[in-house]
């Protein structure tokens, strides 16, 4: 590594980084042991965490079904939970003595819940984007694809439905983008060979076919 150029030291960084043959802790000892040869190597791991920052939060979405869940929720808490919570809290005040005073004192960690709620909720909404995954077109796995999958030795196919962060249904086969089989599809095309989660552990599968979205998980998208 020492005798190496610069450019040779860069490229045998970026490979190690981006290396599934190590654990963590091993990628991080074995780049840390070429930072303190090379520091200027050091500039590689931030450009790589502000690029992946960029990347994660461009593919924050979900489906406009699954936002106006979370939207009708937060709607809820704020104009009817919280304010219900109040109420209780003020009639348990008028008990008298608040030290003891169990009313008072589930109220108010009732309170703390839907307070702690709210925040997320609010957070969640302005992090992830609603979209409709309308006009989705692309030879690799990404959110709003359809993949047909066969596992090594599988009698059957299986066919799954990438969508965003908050998407799930069983019965249309709807997998979140964040869940461990949709990480591992991503960015892979057909005749590709990956690892998937199975019932004993990751196991080989072949990406048969990536195509666009059946018209009944469109119309689960929008609500319908």
């Amino acid at each position: 590594f020492e005798r190496s150029s610069a450019a040779e030291r860069k490229e045998l960084f970026q490979k190690v980084q981006n290396s599934t043959a190590f654990d963590t802790l091993d990628r991080r000892s074995v780049m840390g042991q070429m930072i303190k040869a090379d520091p200027q190597l050091q500039s590689e791991v931030a450009a790589t965490v502000t690029e992946n920052e960029a990347a994660r939060a461009q593919a924050r979405v979900t489906s406009q079904r699954s936002y106006e869940e979370r939207r009708r929720q937060l709607e809820k808490l704020v104009q009817e939970e919280i304010p219900a919570n109040s109420r209780d809290i003020a009639v348990a005040r008028s008990y008298g003595d608040l030290r003891e005073n169990s009313e008072f004192k589930s109220a108010k960690e009732m309170q703390a819940v839907l307070m702690r709620r709210q925040e997320e909720l609010q957070t969640m909404l302005k992090q992830v984007r609603p979209t409709d995954f309308a006009g989705v077109s692309s030879r690799t796995v990404i959110p709003g694809m359809a993949v047909r999958l066969r596992r090594a030795g599988a009698a059957q196919d299986e066919t799954y439905h990438v969508l965003g962060e908050w998407d799930r249904d069983e019965d249309l086969h709807i997998i979140a983008s964040t869940t461990r089989l949709a990480q591992a599809l991503m960015g892979r095309k057909a005749g590709e060979v990956v690892r998937v989660p199975g019932e004993h552990g990751d196991e080989d599968a072949v990406i048969e076919t990536v195509t666009a979205l059946p018209e009944p998980v469109r119309a689960w998208i929008l609500g319908r």
